[in-house]
């Protein structure tokens, strides 16, 4: 259920930002790997390369913010992202708690599925603010 609402609020967000400020990820990539090699195994690999798409999309989007405010901004989301990080590892330490316990090979992908929604949900939220930037 959580993971429905995730993506939810993500389409809902992405449908607000018109001009996206970087080129976000396309999730039909991840959806393809999984067609071409749905394992565990491949599963897993396919949401692995999808994480590294959007940490790379999220990166780009801070750089992207960064651009286009001034010193003070910048220092407010120098100190955000630092504590988001901090956030993003013990978010992940939780993700590996819960999974840990479960019975089954389902939840191999399904982990490592929740850690790709929390990098692009701060992806997107970047993207969304550098595309303010721009109006």
């Amino acid at each position: 259920m959580r993971l429905a609402f995730v993506l939810l609020a993500s389409l809902l967000l992405c449908q607000q930002v018109d001009a996206a400020a970087v080129e976000l990820p396309n999730d039909e990539l991840t959806a393809s790997c999984i067609d071409a090699n749905s394992t565990t195994a491949g599963m897993i690999q396919c949401s692995y390369e999808e994480y590294e798409r959007w940490d790379q999309a999220l990166n780009a989007a801070y750089k992207a913010l960064l651009a286009g405010i001034t010193s003070p901004e910048k220092q407010a989301f120098r100190v955000a992202q630092r504590q988001w990080i901090v956030f993003r590892d013990a978010e992940f330490k939780a993700i590996d708690a819960i999974y840990s316990r479960m019975q089954g090979t389902m939840y191999l992908p399904m982990r490592v599925a929740e850690r790709v929604e929390l990098v692009k949900a701060r992806a997107l939220q970047l993207n969304g603010y550098a595309t303010l930037q721009d109006e």
